[in-house]
Formats: structure tokens, C-alpha cells, sequence
């Protein structure tokens, strides 16, 4: 394959097209999934380039170092990405989102306020997802259209005696933030349980 070929088609036409079908992927199979795709990509792209500035001929040595210095440049995004990926996953639950945290979740007639609880409106991107995590005690866990907040300790409480949230009735529950002077409180209505 030609360097122009590869460096131009695979490495920059297609490489967009990647870009814009891993966003619009996100909500329907999760951030690992478009991370996945992101990373195979470049090292697609990275050794077709290389490979052909090894089988370039008649080619300008200034086209063949510009190559491989995008070539490095992408093995250090590639780094970067899976850095990025291994930071993110230590708090974050990458396998679940707004759109399949309701799976996941067990009812237990002994918990009830499990579900999942949407911001406002039960078409909202985002909502609440609290689960049973044992001895009278739910996980709340943020949940978006690319992950949810991992089951932490930090995420564990007893919704009744705990500050930060305020049950208005069966379904519907206010969410205290922990520094009032930046955020406002906010609505969260039970969508699915």
C-alpha cells in the first residue's frame, strides 16, 4: 500500500469516521466499547503506516519521517487512551450507563427505594441508580450515557438517615448536594424498579 494511501484513507479519513462512529456509540454499548474501537483503529492505522514508509520507494524522506513521527504520536495516544482507561475504571463502572443499569439491578422487597431514578423526567440521560448493598444499606450511583459511578463507599448509605437526601414521596427524591454554595438541589423521579 502507498504511503499516501494509508497515511491519508486509513490514517486520517478513516480515522474520522472512527472518531464520530465511537461517539455515537457510547449510549448503546458503553464507553468500552468505543474505547475498543478507538484503540484498534490505531494500531490498524499506526502499522499500515509504518509498514508502508519501510516500502516506500521514490518517496520523500521528509513524507517518510513526518509518517513515523504521526506513527509515534499515535502509539503515545494509544498509551495515553489505555492510561486513561485503567484511571477512569478505578472509579467508574464502565460496563453499566443510564441505558442498561436497569438490568443489573435486583429488587429485594426489604429495600425499598431500589431502582433507577431519573433526573426530573423519566426521558432523562441521567439518573440515580440505587441498589441493595447490605445490612439495611443501598449503593447510590451516578449514572450517565457512558458510565456509572462504581459501587464505593462512598456511595454507600441509608438514604433515610443520611443529610444528603430527602425521600418527598414513593417515587420521587431530592438530592441534597454536600456543597450547597455550587450546586442546587435535585429532583429524581423512580423510573423503573
Amino acid at each position: 500500500m502507498s504511503l499516501k494511501i494509508a497515511f491519508w484513507g486509513i490514517g486520517v479519513i478513516v480515522g474520522f469516521f472512527v472518531l464520530i462512529i465511537s461517539s455515537v456509540i457510547v449510549p448503546r454499548f458503553g464507553l468500552l466499547a468505543a474505547i475498543t474501537l478507538v484503540a484498534i483503529w490505531i494500531v490498524v492505522a499506526s502499522s499500515t503506516i509504518w509498514l508502508s514508509t519501510i516500502h516506500s520507494i521514490g518517496v520523500d524522506r521528509v513524507w517518510v519521517l513526518a509518517a513515523r513521527g504521526v506513527v509515534v504520536l499515535f502509539v503515545v495516544g494509544l498509551l495515553g487512551l489505555v492510561s486513561f482507561f485503567i484511571w477512569f475504571s478505578s472509579f467508574v463502572d464502565i460496563t453499566t450507563n443510564s441505558y442498561n443499569v436497569v438490568r443489573s439491578i435486583e429488587m429485594d422487597p426489604a429495600y425499598p427505594y431500589i431502582g433507577f431514578w431519573r433526573y426530573e423526567e423519566c426521558n432523562a440521560n441521567f439518573g440515580l441508580a440505587i441498589e441493595k448493598a447490605g445490612s439495611g444499606k443501598y449503593y447510590v450511583r451516578f449514572c450517565g450515557p457512558g458510565a456509572c459511578d462504581s459501587k464505593s463507599p462512598e456511595n454507600l448509605t441509608g438514604i433515610v438517615d443520611d443529610p444528603r437526601y430527602r425521600l418527598l414521596d414513593a417515587n420521587l427524591l431530592q438530592y441534597l448536594p454536600r456543597y450547597k454554595s455550587r450546586d442546587t438541589p435535585s429532583i429524581y423521579r423512580r423510573c423503573e424498579q
